[in-house]
């Protein structure tokens, strides 16, 4: 997929890199939820749950990138500038092509395999990096409640009708 931009920057222009089909995957599974605050009464043989907040948990995605150069010098150099991007102290916005933005933080890189060549003077490089996401796209904090979705779940009307006189 070779519109994959991280800050508005097509990586494929940039630094001829692609990122792996594999990692859609990892990109698109949803995190787990944190764990739910729960309330022991003793006197009451029961459980209170604070369901008010919905949170998920920050998760840490591997995403293997191939990258491709112009002989062994050329990939070098391009592997160089890909990791310096990747890990400039700062989030980075990405943007796969799916209508959503992901935001993630580089944490490390995890493998560099580099491959033969691939036809003359070209060659090319499997890079595997551990990102960190700030979090999951799609989450809008209401005065309630946090929901998940491009919109928030609109409120029950209070006041404006009623049956018998209950509201």
């Amino acid at each position: 997929m070779t519109h994959t931009l991280i800050d508005g920057q097509n990586i494929y222009d940039t630094f001829g890199a692609t990122l792996s089909p594999d990692s859609f995957g990892n990109i698109l599974k949803y995190p787990a939820r944190e764990a739910v605050h729960q309330t022991d009464f003793a006197e009451s043989h029961g459980i209170q749950a604070d369901l008010r907040f919905f949170r998920l948990q920050r998760r840490r995605l591997q995403l293997t990138f191939f990258l491709a150069g112009d002989g062994e010098a050329d990939l070098q150099a391009r592997i160089k500038a890909f990791v310096d991007k990747l890990a400039a102290p700062d989030w980075h916005t990405f943007d796969f092509g799916m209508g959503q933005f992901f935001s993630f933080r580089y944490v490390s890189t995890s493998g560099l395999v580099m491959h033969r060549l691939l036809a003359p003077n070209r060659a090319g490089a499997t890079l595997t990096v551990m990102m960190e996401e700030r979090t999951f796209p799609g989450l809008i904090r209401t005065s309630y409640y946090m929901v998940v979705g491009p919109t928030p779940v609109p409120h029950t009307p209070r006041g404006v009708a009623s049956i018998r006189g209950v509201d």
